[in-house]
């Protein structure tokens, strides 16, 4: 077969699959020519023709390979790689051990006594909620705030039982325990009214031949003089009795009288009180004697699962360091030891800085302090940042019923369709905006999961840091301090308790750099934006503070 123009140089029958075909002497592109009639080749000749220079690897089989696991190199090499792998294991589990144990651990929160670590919350219940039954039905308000429920005006005539219906305050103190709330009663001992049974009994003829007893509860007198007041109705010859018409002094030099005090607080703590507070001590003869007595009662009434409280409220700021003198704890810390907590009450000027705060952690008045606030504002801003000032200091503070509200002159009143649970003082919006910043400052103090460090422990050693900026301002109504815990981030408390705005400059580097760009944790500011809760505050250009405007700093 062919053509003339184009001879064909191999016959089609004997090409094999693939050829090049050569055209008039030009080669052609190889293409592939399938063949029906050739011979096909199975996958394995296929394989076999491509693999042919390829040298296959063949495993051994098992026989083979225990045969050269037996041999000695190799039983070598798996011990050797045996105990590679477990000096390994261990060496890490070693390192391990020794980064946790290297590691700067958390510091251990400090053990305090419960009124340690107190927030006390004075209330009288008549102006509070008009008597016992009122506290009790709105003790989620004081629950509430975490804080403690100090009874004040409460103690009968006989110093030993509660005014008014004693049924009553059990239920109070029942319910109190309920919520959670420890309850402290206060107990003015300076003296008893002259309508009681010892009066009466201290009066009668037969005390005029003895000096001992009920007859030396006390101060008599033969003849008028200052202080003194005759009793028309007494028996005995020296009729002079010490104090006003409805109040007689009571005598503390005499042994009757501590005695019959101590028999009083056991009998309050008998109630399921957790404490006393005892004040009123301006004519109290011997008053270390008389606090060291009362101590020993409330510290051998404690048993392993419970521990009771004395507090003290001296007559003067002189008497209250000679107490903390007393009772100062040696050594570095006076965290977690039973004592007596002295109440003070100034919270402004210079002597309050120094003559009263730092003078109280020198290492002769090592005890815990309590302060509280007993100015009389007239506006709720004003009020507010006294609160708060107080509210950061160390130690125990002391709010009175009111100020929580911005107001410690009002009367409650109490209306549940209102308020739910809160006084009606609260709907007014100043009101309200006062108890959201105290609620907020005391759980920061006291309250486990919201607390922070810094305002909560003071421990007086190396751990914490504490002082006053008093270079912050030229003015006195200026009070500015910084409290550091440990590691945890430092709290500053920049207050103006004047009514004018001050020039400030804050050592906040002093504190802890940290507080550069310092958050604020509570304010009593509410319409200055850059001031208010929650907002940061550049310190480096922090330089005037507004007037009665206190702020709660914490570091980033």
């Amino acid at each position: 077969m062919g053509s003339p123009e184009k001879p064909i140089d191999v016959e089609l029958g004997n090409m094999d699959a693939n050829v090049a075909i050569s055209n008039g002497g030009e080669k052609v592109e190889e293409q592939q020519i399938n063949d029906e009639s050739a011979p096909l080749k199975t996958n394995d000749e296929k394989v076999e023709d491509q693999d042919e220079d390829v040298v296959r690897f063949t495993g051994l089989k098992k026989d083979e390979l225990m045969e050269i696991a037996n041999q000695p190199q190799w039983r070598r090499a798996r011990w050797v790689l045996f105990v590679l792998f477990w000096v390994l294991w261990v060496g890490m589990l070693v390192a391990a051990i020794m980064l946790v144990y290297s590691a700067p651990k958390c510091k251990p929160t400090p053990k305090m006594q419960w009124y340690q670590d107190a927030v006390l919350y004075k209330a009288d219940p008549k102006t509070f909620a008009g008597d016992y039954k009122g506290v009790t039905k709105n003790m989620k308000y004081i629950k509430d705030m975490k804080t403690t429920l100090v009874l004040t005006n409460v103690m009968g005539e006989d110093m030993m039982t509660p005014l008014n219906i004693a049924a009553d305050f059990d239920k109070l103190v029942e319910t109190a325990h309920t919520d959670g709330v420890k309850v402290v009663v206060e107990m003015k001992i300076n003296s008893l009214p002259t309508s009681g049974a010892q009066f009466n009994a201290s009066q009668q003829a037969v005390c005029a031949s003895t000096i001992v007893g009920v007859c030396s509860m006390f101060q008599w007198a033969a003849t008028a003089s200052a202080g003194f007041i005759q009793s028309a109705s007494a028996g005995r010859s020296d009729n002079f009795y010490k104090g006003t018409a409805d109040m007689a002094s009571v005598n503390y030099a005499s042994n009757y009288s501590q005695t019959y005090l101590n028999s009083a607080i056991k009998a309050w703590l008998d109630r399921g009180v957790d404490g006393v507070l005892i004040s009123d001590l301006s004519e109290v003869q011997d008053h270390t004697q008389v606090v060291q007595s009362a101590f020993d009662t409330v510290t051998s009434a404690a048993t392993e699962e419970r521990t009771y409280a004395l507090f003290v409220e001296a007559s003067g700021a002189k008497a209250s360091m000679a107490m903390s003198e007393q009772f100062s704890v040696a050594g570095n810390t006076s965290v977690g030891v039973p004592n007596p907590v002295v109440v003070y009450r100034p919270l402004s000027g210079v002597d309050f800085k120094t003559a009263t705060v730092e003078a109280l952690r020198t290492n002769t008045t090592r005890g815990f302090s309590a302060y509280q606030n007993d100015a009389t504002p007239v506006m709720v801003n004003q009020s507010l940042a006294l609160t708060l000032l107080n509210l950061g200091l160390p130690g125990v503070p002391v709010m009175k019923a009111g100020e929580e509200l911005g107001s410690v002159s009002s009367k409650f009143t109490w209306d549940a369709e209102k308020a739910l649970n809160k006084p009606v003082e609260v709907e007014a919006e100043e009101g309200k905006f006062a108890l959201d910043m105290v609620q907020n400052m005391v759980k920061k103090r006291v309250a486990d999961t919201l607390s922070k460090q810094a305002l909560r422990y003071d421990t007086r050693d190396v751990d914490t840091k504490f002082f006053f900026d008093k270079a912050a301002s030229t003015s006195d109504d200026v009070v500015v301090y910084c409290r550091k815990w440990g590691k945890k981030p430092a709290v500053m408390v920049v207050s103006n308790i004047g009514a004018s705005e001050q020039a400030v400059t804050v050592n906040y580097k002093a504190c802890d750099a940290g507080l550069e760009n310092a958050n604020v944790l509570v304010s009593s500011s509410g319409s200055n934006e850059k001031l208010k809760t929650g907002a940061t505050v550049a310190m480096k250009t922090f330089k005037t503070l507004p007037g009665f405007t206190t702020l709660v700093l914490i570091g980033a």
